[in-house]
């Protein structure tokens, strides 16, 4: 007789011998393995009579339980996923709306156009959040003096701030002395060609 493979209500897997009429009911004896002998190389079966059993194995209770109890928990980590990742922007635009770079009090030092360094104070920090972005803006101890970042005009050290005024003296410098020879060259050229229209006109006036 071919060995009927079966499963109990709990998904352990058993063997069908028989099964019969109990009234109303069906009942099922099944070959369930209960232990090892004490060599551990033989197993121990006992036969019991149950109410249920089933074919598959996807078929039996706590197969569709377990399968919605995945789906219930890979909802479950999905929206803990999403809720991390909610919580982390959250917490990096509190951060930055609680936490600015620089404080009231802190010095900065200016220059703009190539005049003198300036020693300043933070004032006053806005904090500006938009749809793609959020930001600091800090006021400076001078009517409309501020900024964002620090660099293009404000700088944390006297030595920074003086380094920028001298390469945006060098380069205006540099900027003058093209300037100057452009000129040049366009007055140059211009005198030549007078010049030569000047001699142009008087080989004519000789051979008439």
């Amino acid at each position: 007789m071919k060995i009927k493979k079966v499963y109990l209500p709990d998904g352990k897997e058993v063997e069908l011998l028989a099964q019969y009429r109990d009234g109303d009911e069906t009942k099922y004896v099944v070959k369930v393995a209960i232990d090892e002998d004490v060599y551990g190389n033989e197993l121990i079966y006992e036969n019991r009579i149950v109410p249920n059993v089933y074919e598959k194995y996807e078929d039996i209770p706590m197969f569709l339980h377990k399968t919605e109890l995945e789906d219930e928990i890979e909802k479950l980590e999905k929206n803990i996923k999403e809720l991390k990742e909610e919580e982390a922007k959250i917490k990096r635009k509190m951060k930055s709306l609680y936490n600015p770079q620089f404080a009231i009090g802190t010095t900065i030092y200016s220059t703009a156009w190539g005049n003198e360094v300036q020693e300043l104070k933070i004032a006053k920090i806005v904090f500006t959040e938009q749809e793609d972005k959020s930001y600091h803006t800090y006021f400076l101890n001078k009517e409309y003096r501020s900024f964002e970042k620090i660099g293009s005009g404000y700088y944390l050290t006297r030595e920074e701030a003086e380094k920028a005024r001298q390469e945006y003296l060098k380069n205006e410098k540099e900027k003058k002395r093209k300037a100057i020879e452009e000129n040049y060259k366009k007055a140059k050229e211009e005198y030549e060609k007078l010049m030569e229209e000047s001699k142009k006109g008087r080989s004519i006036r000789k051979s008439s």
